[in-house]
């Protein structure tokens, strides 16, 4: 797992030795490397730089649940976002660091509570949900809704834009999305409805594995899937 800092020096990277995670920092212009020791994780499945470069975004696990984690790099301390038994993964911070979108198989747009029972059933299927890390609500806002499709992989398109992968024509491609809103009601105070809009922009036919995006330098990158090789 690696991310460059978001002023382009950095880089960091993570590395599980003999049952512990190390946390790197590669300086590109010292050319020399430091690390941290994460104690407080059994596993980081993903992590990314926040807009700031201050802290890491973290799908981690902890207490064997995958959870969306918020790491302050200086102090060492963590901020959990999200805490319940559905699987959380690949969160990015868009909208200038006010939106963390991520994939996951929630089934509600209200985060449970810790004490919350174990549900029934747990989809197999990944949808996007937002969190809006501003305001730090217990209410998401579902972003896609496909039953036999997952989304994955989200990142800031440009500004006002966002970018995922979804399979639901069978093969993982590219859409591009944006929020947008509508009036439902006027009383006392104008009442939207939000919702978002989204098109595919790739048509391949074979898997798009892996993308990230640079929204700065507007520079896309992605794995695709060839034959026996990547």
């Amino acid at each position: 797992l690696l991310d460059w800092h978001p002023a382009g020096n950095i880089l960091a990277f993570i590395v599980e030795r003999k049952g512990e995670i190390y946390l790197y920092f590669y300086s590109a212009d010292s050319r020399k490397t430091s690390h941290m020791i994460l104690y407080n994780f059994e596993k980081v499945l993903d992590f990314s730089y926040t807009p700031d470069g201050m802290k890491l975004l973290m799908s981690a696990v902890q207490k064997g649940q995958s959870d969306i984690f918020l790491f302050n790099i200086a102090s060492g301390s963590h901020e959990q976002i999200t805490d319940d038994v559905y699987d959380d993964l690949q969160p990015r911070f868009i909208d200038r660091g006010r939106m963390i979108v991520f994939s996951s198989n929630r089934v509600s747009d209200t985060l449970p509570l810790p004490s919350a029972e174990m549900p029934e059933v747990i989809p197999l299927n990944y949808d996007l949900f937002a969190y809006d890390y501003m305001e730090k609500g217990r209410i998401l806002r579902r972003v896609t809704s496909t039953r036999f499709a997952n989304e994955r992989f989200p990142a800031e398109y440009f500004p006002g834009y966002f970018t995922y992968l979804s399979d639901e024509n069978g093969i993982f491609n590219r859409y591009v999305a944006r929020f947008d809103s509508a009036i439902i009601a006027v009383d006392t105070a104008i009442h939207y409805r939000y919702f978002t809009r989204s098109v595919p922009v790739t048509n391949y036919s074979r898997n798009i594995l892996w993308q990230d995006v640079n929204s700065r330098a507007m520079q896309l990158a992605e794995v695709v899937y060839d034959d026996h090789s990547h």
